[in-house]
C-alpha cells in the first residue's frame, strides 16, 4: 500500500533533505500536491522516480498517442477540474493522462464520469498537461500516431502493419502488393505507451509479455472503417505486434472480376452448380483464398431455396441471407467443434474458413460425402500439395475419391509497374511492381473415383479429373 511515507522516502534524496516528513498530509495526493507546487524544479524528477517503483508510466508530452475515437472523452471543464486527459479506451481499461500520480480517479473513476473500467495512469508534469489542455483546445481532433499509421497504411492499399521492437527503435512497416515498406520508426521511450495502447485497443491482457496473444481492434475515421486481425510475440528487446488489415464494409468482388481466365472461371462455376461435395481453395498466406469463398458464395446465396452457414475465424465480409458463426478458441468453440454443432442445423452449404487439423478435415470430407456442399481452405502451394496434407490427416482415401470436387490452388504475383516498365519509379515506390494479379489452377472432379491408397488415388485424380490453368496478362485484376 502506498503511504506519505512511502513518498517522503522517495522525495528525500530528490529534495536533498534527510528524514523528510510532513504529518499533517494524510493522503499521498495531498502529500505530492505540495510537492508539485512548492518544488516544481524537481517535479520531473519525482514523477520518474515514482514511475520506477510503481506501475506507473511517465511520460513527456512529445510521446503522447492520442486514440481520437475514443468514447469515454469528457468536457475540458471536467478534465481541467480532476486534472485528467482520458487518451483510449479498451473494453475492460481505460487509458488516461495525469499530473498527479496519485489522482483519486485512478481508483474511483466515476468521481471525473469515466467508464467503471480499470484505470491506466500515465503521468506527466503540470505544466506539460496544461500544455497537452492547451493543444487539445487549439485542435479538436488532433492525430495520434497510431491513427497517422492506420491513414497512411488505408491510403497505400496495405495488407499488413508490423511493428517490430529493437533495442532502441519501434520499426513499423506495411506489407504492399505482397513487399515489405518501412513506414517509420519511433524511439525506444515510445515503446511501453504505443504497444500498451495497442493490447488495450485489441482486447489483449496488458500484463502478458513473455506469451503470443492474439486480439482484434475496429478502427473507424468517417467513413473508413478497418477491422484488424493482431498478433503478439515476446522478441529478444519486446514484443512484435502484426495487424492484418480488413475493410468489412468493401464490396465483395464477383467471380468473374478476380482475374480467373474464362475455362478456369467456367470449370470453378460449375462445380459450385453440385448438390454436394467438399471444394477446396488453397494457397499460402495473403493469396486471396477469402476473397475467392465470398466471390464463390455470393453466387450461392442466390439460391434462394438453400440454407448457408458459414464458420468463420474472423467474420471478414457481411453476407446478406447467409447465417455467420465466428470461431472463438477462448470458448474452445473451434472449426472442429463449430462444425458439430453447425451440422444440426440442417444446412445444405457449409463453409469452413480453415482446414487445421484431422478431425475438422474428417467431418468436413464425412459432411460432403453425405449430402452437403462444403467449400474450405488449406495451407498448401499446389493441387498436389493439397493432396499430399489430405494424406497426412490419415483419411481414409475412399472417402477423399468420393467426396472432393475440387481444389483451386492460387497465389498473387506482382505486376510489373506500367509507369516504369519494372524500372523503379515513385508510383511503385521504386520497386519496379504495382499491384498483383491471380495466379490459379483447378482440378475439377465431377465424378467420385474409387480410391484405394494415396499413390494411387493421386495418379487417378489427375487422370479422371479436368486440371485447368489461369491464361493472365499484366492487366489482369486481382483479389
Amino acid at each position: 500500500m502506498i503511504t506519505t511515507q512511502w513518498v517522503s522516502d522517495i522525495a528525500s534524496p530528490i529534495l536533498n533533505i534527510s528524514n523528510l516528513s510532513f504529518p499533517k498530509y494524510k493522503t499521498p495526493d495531498t502529500l505530492y500536491h505540495y510537492l508539485q507546487t512548492h518544488y516544481p524544479q524537481v517535479e520531473e524528477q519525482l514523477l520518474q522516480a515514482i514511475s520506477i517503483q510503481s506501475d506507473h508510466t511517465y511520460v513527456s508530452i512529445e510521446d503522447i498517442v492520442w486514440e481520437s475515437q475514443r468514447s469515454c472523452l469528457q468536457n475540458m471543464t471536467l478534465c481541467r477540474q480532476h486534472r485528467f486527459f482520458p487518451l483510449f479506451e479498451g473494453p475492460s481499461q481505460v487509458g488516461i493522462l495525469v499530473d498527479n500520480p496519485f489522482n483519486p480517479i485512478i481508483d474511483t473513476p466515476e468521481l471525473a464520469n469515466l467508464p467503471a473500467k480499470s484505470i491506466i495512469p500515465f503521468t506527466t508534469t503540470s505544466s506539460q498537461l496544461n500544455q497537452w489542455f492547451h493543444q487539445i483546445h487549439q485542435s479538436n481532433q488532433p492525430y495520434s500516431i497510431l491513427d497517422q499509421i492506420m491513414i497512411d497504411a488505408h491510403h497505400s492499399h496495405a495488407t499488413d502493419i508490423h511493428f517490430s521492437e529493437t533495442l532502441t527503435h519501434i520499426h513499423i512497416q506495411s506489407r504492399i502488393d505482397g513487399l515489405m515498406n518501412p513506414m517509420q520508426s519511433l524511439i525506444k521511450t515510445d515503446a511501453p505507451y504505443l504497444m500498451n495502447q495497442i493490447k488495450v485497443l485489441s482486447h489483449m491482457d496488458l500484463g502478458v509479455t513473455p506469451y503470443p496473444q492474439d486480439g482484434h481492434y475496429h478502427w473507424k475515421a468517417g467513413t473508413t472503417s478497418i477491422e484488424c486481425r493482431v498478433s503478439s510475440i515476446p522478441t529478444q528487446f519486446g514484443e512484435d505486434i502484426v495487424f492484418r488489415l480488413m475493410t468489412p464494409d468493401t464490396a465483395i468482388k464477383p467471380l468473374n472480376k478476380l482475374g480467373l481466365s474464362d475455362d478456369l472461371y467456367q470449370a470453378f462455376s460449375q462445380t459450385l452448380l453440385q448438390p454436394n461435395g467438399l471444394i477446396l481453395i488453397t494457397g499460402p498466406t495473403g493469396s486471396g483464398k477469402t476473397t475467392t469463398l465470398y466471390a464463390a458464395l455470393e453466387i450461392l446465396r442466390q439460391k434462394k431455396d438453400k440454407t448457408i452457414i458459414t464458420l468463420e475465424d474472423p467474420i471478414e465480409r457481411n453476407i446478406p441471407g447467409v447465417r455467420q458463426s465466428q470461431i472463438n478458441s477462448k470458448s474452445n468453440y473451434t472449426f472442429s467443434s463449430g462444425l458439430k454443432a453447425l451440422l444440426r442445423q440442417d444446412p445444405d452449404i457449409i463453409m469452413v474458413g480453415e482446414i487445421r487439423d484431422k478431425e475438422t478435415a474428417q467431418m468436413a470430407l464425412d459432411a460432403a460425402y453425405t449430402g452437403h456442399l462444403v467449400l474450405s481452405t488449406l495451407h498448401t502451394n499446389s493441387i498436389e500439395m493439397t493432396l499430399h496434407r489430405l494424406a497426412s490427416f490419415d483419411i481414409d482415401p475412399f472417402l477423399i475419391g468420393h467426396a472432393l470436387r475440387c481444389i483451386v490452388t492460387q497465389n498473387l504475383v506482382p505486376k510489373s509497374c506500367p509507369h516504369c516498365n519494372h524500372s523503379g519509379c515513385s508510383e511503385c515506390r521504386f520497386q519496379g511492381v504495382l499491384g498483383r494479379q491471380l495466379q490459379a489452377e483447378c482440378l475439377t472432379i465431377p465424378e467420385p473415383i474409387a480410391i484405394s491408397d494415396y499413390t494411387e488415388g493421386t495418379r487417378l485424380l489427375f487422370e479422371k479429373g479436368q486440371l485447368t490453368k489461369s491464361k493472365w496478362s499484366n492487366n489482369d485484376p486481382a483479389p
